[in-house]
């Protein structure tokens, strides 16, 4: 059981990892950060969101690799199932959010992409040694998968 010390730590760096992801969201959303084809219908949003997990579903590749390569332990098991979680989860985010945004919303999906492509990075170096990287790496990673969702169902409530 971590300290107390270690919670509040995690706490902060979680805190910082969900400022920092709606900061990217907004930045991403009022900048245009992301060229963006011409959507015609939600086939087309849905065919882009599936060209961006290039930057999501090697995640769970790697982790099936080094699991393989390491060999058969609890560790390399528990980095297994929480990759894959965490891949299911914004690869579903992603798909639902794509059909309920219109033309330059579809910004927020490779906004999130990218963001779980960072979020797994620092999560996946962010080894015991550095606990504050991993949670600021589980933040980037889950909360806008979360997030995701919530919009997705708002949206849907509003717009049918």
């Amino acid at each position: 059981m971590p300290h107390s010390d270690d919670r509040r730590l995690m706490a902060r760096y979680l805190l910082f990892g969900a400022i920092f992801c709606i900061l990217v969201m907004a930045l991403g959303y009022w900048l245009h950060l992301v060229p963006l084809p011409a959507f015609r219908d939600a086939a087309d949003r849905v065919m882009f969101a599936l060209r961006l997990q290039i930057l999501v579903l090697p995640w769970l590749a790697a982790a099936l690799a080094v699991a393989a390569y390491r060999g058969d332990s609890a560790a390399d098991a528990a980095l297994v199932r929480d990759m894959l979680e965490q891949v299911v989860l914004a690869f579903g985010a992603h798909l639902v959010l794509a059909v309920m945004l219109r033309g330059e919303e579809m910004v927020m999906v490779a906004m999130l992409a990218a963001l779980f492509c960072v979020g797994r990075a620092a999560w996946w170096f962010g080894d015991s040694a550095r606990p504050g990287l991993r949670a600021f790496g589980f933040a980037l990673s889950f909360f806008p998968s979360l997030a995701a969702y919530v919009l997705a169902a708002l949206l849907l409530l509003l717009r049918g």
